[in-house]
């Protein structure tokens, strides 16, 4: 018997007496190394097993096998309730939760796909001058001792070994080193130190460390010594030296790339170089996010007929800021126009200044008498507002929020990376013109791209690992991506397949994984492709529990369990285990609703009379925003209407994220929602209301539930509140909430 259930272990998950939430002592075997699809009723108890029970206890043992002092970092979680489960392999769970709200996560990173493309452009790109666009050289030790030997005589200099670069760490070490080497100073972000007994620096901030080789005043007859101190520090600094100045920006010698022309020199790439998450690489202007908050002009002055005088700015107000409003009259006056003008007659030369500043003095009347004045910073609207802003509090920065725009980096156009790192380049390409490329242009991309013989060689595996991880994410379905998507603007069932895509491409084998509804948001065209890509994981030798309610996937299943056969009370219940074949043959089970459908038994039944279309209508004209080209949409009142595309066709960008703000906007403009731009709507005056229903989860908090959601229990407190006992008590609503001490 004992060998029996052993064997039984190697073929099956054996899930005994699970009771977590509906579920009513569920026995269930899950077969091994199959897609396995469990459907039912939503609420039938479908995530309860899967997740809930099944992956909870993975995770529940796996959390176990650490040692006492890490699971103190992470907290054990409680056991599901269930008898027992057996054979449970190691256990990953792909649900549909957004992978990251933190706007320096793309698709690339979350993909590790721009890991490899960073990579690729360390070893194998072609790096070009940021300021002449010419290719790079690499100087010799010769070169460099004769370019620092041209240095006039009398001019002081340091020479200096670049040891340490953007890390963290106290480095009590490498200082007693560099000591016991001869050298007596370094240079600790950006200060001459003389080297201690025990010295340290803080452990836990950046640091940029250079050894100082020599301190020299240039004279005559000095040569040799200068090539001695050159050889020296380009040893320590690994082929870099730096040569600082006491009133110049220190300049970079390096054995490896040197621009002619501009006679500068840069560091050897390495993939840190690439990466926008670090600050020596990031675009120092938008600090690595490839966009960049502005205000916008069109909103701050949205009626261009009226004067300053007359509130033409938005966010100036006439008493509160009535000392920068005579700074404006006073630049318009020297320019012939004054607050009285209309924005529209305004010469571009004055509104300029008006916007971005002057530095040109200007008289401004402060009680009755004239005072001559220059703003420092040139201070004009936009430099006024950006002060109010950063000292603003949240209400505030809400509401001058809507008057501002994110837009492409004026610095990065929106790569992302400095000028050097955006000076390498693959084929012409620069590693941010990749990123920016959808995925299946990416790949036809480096299908084609051409390298030399040295470079081939480094690049070819490289190659091979990103084609095959863009060929996952295109089967899966969502090809349409490109490398730069925030993953924090992904729905649900995107960052779902990404994941998915992610977890083929790291070649696992003997896991159990287990997706929620992973063909959810997806186009009958793409739902094929996804099957197959699930396949191909189990074919790897993983097991696949899915939860999905799509007929394709519960067909093309190795095993099918349904949950049922109602929701919530009525379900819980295993209605049936087996394959779609035996299914077929035995026919389904009398109590189940799901199976009966799959079978044939039971139909949707289409409407033979449709309502008839009315002449009022909503009309969304000229939507431009993302891939939408030009579009003119028009909604028929009183209709059921379904918006339906492939995916990435546009549909979100079309209704969530142009339509829905539009109409908020002008059913109620202190909402001063904003969305993708757009032409003209007409007919929101024809409805009163607009609901908006996405994805999102609904509970913020572990107190909220549907009964707080809908205000219903505010009703029910209030109906214990008017009880004959509760009132002899002085009992109020508060006292019925578990939200309030007295309550609780």
């Amino acid at each position: 018997m004992e060998g029996q259930n052993r064997e039984r272990q190697d073929e099956s998950i054996l899930v005994r007496g699970a009771r977590e939430h509906n579920l009513r002592d569920v026995d269930v075997d899950v077969p091994r190394d199959e897609l396995v699809v469990v459907t039912g009723l939503s609420g039938s108890g479908k995530s309860s097993l899967a997740f809930d029970t099944v992956y909870a206890e993975g995770q529940r043992r796996y959390l176990e096998s650490l040692s006492a002092y890490a699971r103190q970092f992470v907290g054990m979680p409680e056991r599901p309730d269930v008898d027992h489960i057996e054979g449970l392999s190691p256990v990953i769970a792909i649900d549909q939760k957004t992978v990251s709200r933190s706007s320096r996560s793309t698709v690339g990173t979350v993909t590790e796909i721009y890991d490899f493309l960073r990579l690729l452009y360390a070893r194998a790109a072609t790096s070009f001058s940021a300021a002449s666009g010419k290719p790079l050289i690499r100087q010799s030790t010769g070169e460099i001792i004769a370019a620092i030997q041209e240095y006039p005589v009398n001019a002081e200099i340091m020479l200096l070994a670049p040891v340490v670069q953007g890390r963290k760490g106290h480095y009590g070490e490498l200082f007693e080193r560099v000591s016991r080497q001869g050298f007596t100073r370094v240079r600790v972000n950006g200060k001459i130190r003389v080297i201690k007994p025990g010295m340290k620096v803080a452990r836990y901030r950046t640091h940029n460390i250079e050894i100082v080789v020599d301190r020299l005043r240039i004279e005559e007859g000095m040569d040799a010594r200068i090539a001695q101190s050159v050889k020296t520090a380009l040893g320590l600094g690994k082929g870099v030296l730096i040569l600082a100045e006491s009133s110049e920006k220190d300049r970079i010698f390096s054995r490896h790339l040197y621009d002619p022309e501009t006679r500068e020199s840069y560091q050897e790439a390495s993939p840190r170089t690439f990466s926008f998450n670090s600050p020596f690489s990031a675009c120092k202007v938008c600090r690595g996010l490839g966009v960049q908050d502005c205000w916008n002009e069109d909103l701050l002055v949205p009626d261009r007929s009226l004067s300053i005088k007359n509130d033409a700015i938005e966010l100036l107000d006439s008493w509160r800021d009535q000392y920068f409003i005579e700074e404006i009259a006073s630049v318009l006056e020297k320019r012939g126009f004054s607050l009285d003008t209309p924005v529209k007659e305004i010469s571009k030369t004055a509104w300029d200044e008006v916007l971005h500043g002057s530095h040109q003095y200007h008289q401004m009347m402060v009680g009755g008498t004239k005072y001559a004045y220059k703003s420092p910073d040139g201070r004009g609207v936009y430099k006024f507002l950006d002060t109010r802003y950063k000292f603003a509090d949240k209400r505030e920065r809400r509401e001058l929020d809507f008057f501002r725009v994110s837009r492409p980096c004026t610095e990065c156009k929106g790569g992302r990376l400095s000028s050097e790192a955006l000076s390498y380049r693959i084929a012409g390409k620069t590693i941010a013109d990749l990123t920016q490329m959808d995925l299946i242009s990416l790949r036809e991309f480096l299908n084609t791209v051409s390298f030399g013989k040295r470079q081939a060689q480094i690049a070819a595996p490289i190659i091979k690992e990103v084609q095959e991880r863009l060929m996952f994410m295109i089967d899966v379905g969502v090809g349409y991506l490109t490398l730069d998507r925030p993953a924090a603007t992904l729905s649900g069932g995107e960052s779902q397949r990404i994941r998915l895509a992610t977890q083929i491409g790291t070649q696992l084998t003997g896991v159990l994984y287990v997706l929620d509804e992973p063909s959810i948001g997806l186009h009958a065209r793409d739902n094929r492709r996804l099957i197959a890509s699930l396949r191909r994981l189990r074919d790897l030798g993983n097991s696949i529990l899915v939860v999905e309610h799509d007929r394709d996937m519960i067909e093309s299943a190795d095993h099918i369990i349904d949950i049922g056969p109602g929701a919530g009370d009525q379900g819980g219940e295993v209605v049936y285990a087996g394959s779609p074949a035996m299914l077929r043959q035995n026919g389904s089970s009398k109590r189940g609703i799901t199976l009966p459908y799959l079978l044939g038994q039971r139909h949707i039944e289409i409407p033979e009379k449709r309502r008839e279309i009315q002449k009022e209508a909503i009309v969304l004209s000229g939507a431009t925003g993302n891939n939408l080209k030009s579009v003119t949409l028009t909604l028929p009142l009183g209709t059921f209407i379904c918006v339906t595309g492939v995916s990435g066709s546009g549909k979100s960008s079309l209704i969530n994220q142009t339509l829905v703000p539009a109409l908020t906007y002008c059913m109620n403009p202190r909402t001063r929602a904003r969305g993708l731009p757009y032409e003209n709507l007409d007919g929101y005056s024809l409805i009163d209301k607009l609901i908006n229903i996405d994805q999102k989860p609904i509970g913020r908090t572990p107190r909220s539930n549907p009964a707080t959601y809908i205000n219903l229990f505010t009703e029910i407190r209030q109906l214990f509140a008017n009880l004959p006992l509760s009132k002899a008590r002085g009992y109020k609503p508060g006292r019925f909430s578990f939200n309030v001490r007295g309550g609780r």
